[in-house]
């Protein structure tokens, strides 16, 4: 039984809240990396290589939006439209335990992957090996949070 979903309807105070948070942490995250000096020596080409990276985010999340009815099947985008419509944990939760048994944990080791090997100044400071770290670092921590999350379930 497919459920029809309509944004307008569908969106909740927490779901409100929740865009606020993912809008307002987007802006943080660049100031903050104005700050540190991330982008300390960059030219117009690199900007032109990292701003395309929240694009991408702002189109696959309107994506969602729009379209949610003919991709409902994948519980993952289905997760990430609860989670900026009705709000909570819940799909919150969901987006993790997803994102770790489908494809999207490759496609998110591959995206992560890019953004450590573009070339960028900020990148040159961070040596091979801690790229390699960092990026094993984020295959451990969520394998982590899902190992956390099937303990939950099993309680």
């Amino acid at each position: 039984m497919n459920q029809t979903y309509n944004f307008i309807k569908d969106v909740k105070p927490l779901g409100i809240l929740n865009i606020i948070i993912i809008v307002f942490l987007t802006i943080y995250f660049d100031i903050y990396l104005r700050r540190t000096g991330y982008f300390r020596g960059w030219k117009r080409y690199h900007y032109s290589m990292w701003y395309p990276i929240y694009v991408i985010h702002i189109f696959y999340l309107l994506y969602i939006i729009k379209d949610i009815n003919e991709i409902q099947d994948d519980r993952l985008s289905l997760g990430v439209y609860q989670l900026i419509t009705e709000g909570g944990y819940k799909p919150l939760e969901d987006i993790i335990y997803e994102s770790d048994k489908t494809t999207n944990t490759i496609i998110g080791l591959i995206y992560f992957i890019v953004i450590f090997f573009m070339p960028i100044p900020s990148n040159k400071k961070i040596s091979l090996n801690d790229k390699i770290l960092l990026i094993l670092s984020r295959i451990g921590i969520v394998h982590l949070m899902v190992t956390f999350l099937d303990i939950s379930f099993k309680l």
